[in-house]
């Protein structure tokens, strides 16, 4: 091997908080990292994302690394904060900033070879290109890796660049069309109180965000209406956490079956049976107009934030609009007038109007993306070839087990710490059983009755939690993410990886029998 090229124990591909986080956990145990990020900055969608409002929904206890823990939580006594989006880009910037850690953005992965002799160990021959300058230069690098680990994200969607469903140029009446993530800085240029209507469209937390912010502001209230496909279903923030915090046995059996049913009636597609029970239970509010196709977006939110929406943006203020594909309830018509069609009326946007898209982001390519039959192009899953990227030797892939990015980053941080101490120990990733359910997954995907956008994503998370979670964690009861230690003797503290997570990890590492 050339003695110019470059060797770490680790590269990462991706620098989101999931490939941060794995970053921060392998280093502290003595290993050098190369996290290799194909845009000009790391943090994912909390680097893109930057509307007014942005907080972390999810539950915030266990929204870390295992190594180092986050300054909202050494600095503050509540378990129950919400971090801001600018305090979780700090923390992810923090994570990288390490001895052993080498961070390379605008880096495209071009090649993965296995170059191993016959010595047993693993080792990965990567070329990547680096873009340059304002010209965009390329560079090529060669560096050699002893594992690999993808944290790309298994939802395309969920990162990329803004989206908006229509092309703001073609608008010529003088309305104005933009995305969420460019509300801060329109405002600082625009007064909004000139628009007579003031139009959020989408159901996603960053649309129920920018919602409760308006709803602060009477002046603007009468203004807004809001427009999306009817699908709103949050889960109370509040009842979610207290349940995390109980150590009480039967609490956390009683959670573990009511989310791995959630889960199993997603996987199944049964979406009407969710959004019926949904009524009824009082830690799943469902707010907006009834649902339609697909009964279900949203996320975790909390109450008040739900009920300020709920109470301000009544029906007679929400617009439903009739299509799933976008490209027929919102377009731009041949005068250059953005409209709205609902089930029964058109809307048009008038002069100085202003539309706000809350339509998330997406990638601009295919590579390396599978659609799975997705009718609208914006729902996309990466999926790793059983051969290459999900195996024994040294690669792995950050699936969503569970519903908090960096738990899952977490066992990838101990899985491949165990396996560098001793690449012979068997793993998760050697249980026949795991692609089993993975491929299994992905057939069920590919075969689904409605291969929407949401339909699709519900479909796998539901598989992924209902499936394959309790084999990655048997020896949690439900999802690691929700478990009771975050909110307890884990909290706020820099925990060790050997010491602890990798232990904790070795109980769950299964192999055919369920024995070590």
């Amino acid at each position: 091997m050339n003695e110019a090229v470059k060797q770490y124990d680790i590269t990462i591909i991706g620098g989101g908080i999931s490939g941060c986080a794995i970053a921060r956990d392998v280093a502290s145990c003595g290993y050098n990292v190369l996290l290799l990020e194909r845009s000009k900055s790391i943090g994912g969608v909390w680097q893109n994302n930057q509307y007014p409002g942005l907080r972390l929904h999810g539950l915030s206890a266990p929204y870390r690394c295992w190594s180092k823990a986050p300054s909202w939580q050494k600095n503050s006594a509540s378990n129950l904060y919400r971090p801001t989006q600018s305090e979780i880009l700090d923390y992810i910037h923090s994570l990288v900033d390490h001895d052993s850690i080498h961070v390379q953005t605008n880096a495209t992965l071009q090649q993965c070879e296995n170059v191993s002799k016959d010595t047993g160990a693993t080792s990965y021959l990567l070329q990547y290109q680096i873009s340059k300058g304002e010209s965009s230069q390329q560079i090529n690098a060669t560096i050699q890796s002893r594992i690999v680990i993808y944290a790309t994200g298994p939802v395309g969607t969920l990162s990329g660049t803004p989206h908006l469903p229509i092309d703001p140029e073609r608008v010529q009446n003088g309305a104005f069309a933009i995305h969420s993530s460019d509300l801060a800085s329109f405002r600082n240029s625009h007064n909004l109180q000139e628009a007579k209507n003031i139009y959020v469209v989408g159901s996603s937390k960053a649309a129920i965000d920018i919602l409760y912010q308006f709803s602060s502001q009477s002046d603007l209230v009468q203004q807004i209406k809001w427009i999306h496909r009817g699908h709103n279903f949050f889960t109370s923030r509040e009842s979610m956490e207290s349940w995390m915090i109980s150590s009480n046995t039967l609490v956390q059996y009683i959670r573990k079956y009511v989310y791995h049913l959630a889960s199993w009636i997603c996987y199944i597609q049964a979406f009407g049976i969710l959004s019926k029970v949904s009524r009824f239970v009082p830690f799943f509010p469902a707010i907006g107009k009834p649902l339609t196709k697909i009964p279900f977006r949203g996320g975790i939110e909390s109450r008040d934030v739900l009920k300020s929406v709920e109470n301000n943006f009544s029906y007679d203020r929400q617009i439903l609009l009739k299509e799933n594909d976008e490209g027929k309830s919102i377009r731009v018509n041949s005068d250059g007038i953005i409209e709205f069609h609902s089930a029964t009326e058109s809307y048009q946007v008038q002069e100085n109007d202003v539309v706000i898209f809350c339509t998330g982001q997406r990638h601009s390519t295919n590579e390396n993306l599978n659609l799975c039959g997705s009718n609208d192009h914006s729902f996309k899953l990466h999926l790793p070839s059983m051969d290459t990227r999900c195996n024994t030797n040294g690669i792995f892939t950050v699936h969503s087990f569970s519903q908090i990015a960096p738990v899952n980053a977490m066992l990838i941080a101990g899985l491949a710490v165990a396996y560098l101490d001793n690449p012979h120990y068997p793993t998760i990733y050697k249980s026949p059983k795991f692609l089993q359910i993975i491929s299994g997954i992905y057939r069920k995907l590919n075969g689904a009755r409605d291969q929407s956008a949401w339909a699709l994503s519900l479909l796998y998370l539901g598989g992924m939690f209902y499936k394959l979670q309790p084999l990655v964690t048997p020896s949690i009861i439900g999802d690691f993410g929700f478990h009771y230690r975050w909110q307890m003797e884990w909290f706020g503290k820099d925990l060790d990886v050997r010491e602890q997570l990798v232990p904790l990890m070795l109980i769950c590492l299964l192999q055919d029998g369920g024995k070590l």
